[in-house]
Formats: structure tokens, sequence, C-alpha cells
């Protein structure tokens, strides 16, 4: 069975639901501005790069925030920390301020991600608005989650909503 345990977290409550199905966490930014809830959160982060998992989604408006977060946990994460990449359909895939693959194609951005070094985090932007009708982007998904499992790499895949294709839920 490819089903794994999900796990909604709300950090405002300090909860979590499980369920079956493709790992999602949830998180109110907004409304969560004490120490407690951020740190919660960045436990949540660190133990997804610590363990096997080589993609989440992330579901929240508020980019910047879980930007700041992820980029927290990889600096304190392991022995090294890790270098972060974030792609976005406008911006390209960048490492802080500087260019690295100008490309507004998903597919291009995931491939030239996997050919970086083995202790880097991805943040990817605007998978929802591309993912469906996209056969190149679902295949590509579904190799990098393949390559990935043997690596430190990581993908955060960050949405305000959930939207993936039924044959992608496998590999969250």
């Amino acid at each position: 069975d490819n089903l794994q345990i999900v796990e909604i977290f709300d950090p405002m409550q300090r909860t979590s639901q499980r369920r079956m199905g493709i790992v999602i966490t949830v998180g109110i930014w907004h409304a969560c501005r004490k120490q407690g809830c951020r740190r919660a959160m960045l436990t949540k982060i660190q133990n997804f790069i610590r363990g096997t998992n080589s993609m989440i989604y992330l579901i929240s408006e508020e980019e910047d925030r879980v930007e700041r977060i992820i980029a927290s946990a990889a600096e304190t994460t392991g022995a090294e920390p890790l270098q972060v990449y974030v792609w976005s359909c406008v911006q390209g895939l960048t490492n802080g301020q500087k260019v690295v693959a100008p490309t507004s194609d998903p597919v291009v951005a995931l491939d030239h991600f996997l050919r970086l070094d083995a202790n880097s985090l991805l943040i990817f932007k605007d998978l929802h608005l591309l993912v469906n009708g996209n056969p190149a982007l679902i295949r590509q998904l579904k190799d990098a989650a393949r390559v990935l499992r043997s690596s430190r790499r990581k993908i955060f895949f960050v949405s305000p909503q959930l939207n993936l294709p039924e044959e992608l839920f496998s590999i969250f």
C-alpha cells in the first residue's frame, strides 16, 4: 500500500490530525506570531529534513515567512548548513540574491536542482498553477522523488492551496 499517514498541523492549536494520503503541513502563519508556534513549525520542518521523505507540500499564503522558517531549519539541522534554493515561475531558480537558472520552466528548474550539491533544499513555488495538464512536470516530479530518496536534498512545495493530480499523492 503506497498511502502514507497525512499529518495536518495547525500551529494555532498545536494539534495534528492524521489521515491517509499525501503529506501536508498547513500553517496559519498570520495568526501564529507567538514564538511557541514558530518553534513548533521549525521542529516539524527539521524533522522532515532529517527524515527519509524527499518532498513535502506546505500550504500557506505567506511564502516569505515559510521561506524564513525553512532557511532557519537549513542552518540548524545537521552538522553543516544546507544550501537553500528557491524557484518561482517569475524569478527562476535562485540562491539568495543570485540567479542560478533564469527559467520559468519547472521541468528545467527541477532538472537543474537535481544536478546541484547533495546538501541542498529547494523551495518550489507556484506548483499549484503548473502541474495539471503538464505530463513532463508530472514525470519529472516522479523521477525526482526517486532520485532524492538516496540523498540529503529535499523539496518544499509552497502553495496557497492543494492542487495535485491523484497520481502524485504517492510521492509525498
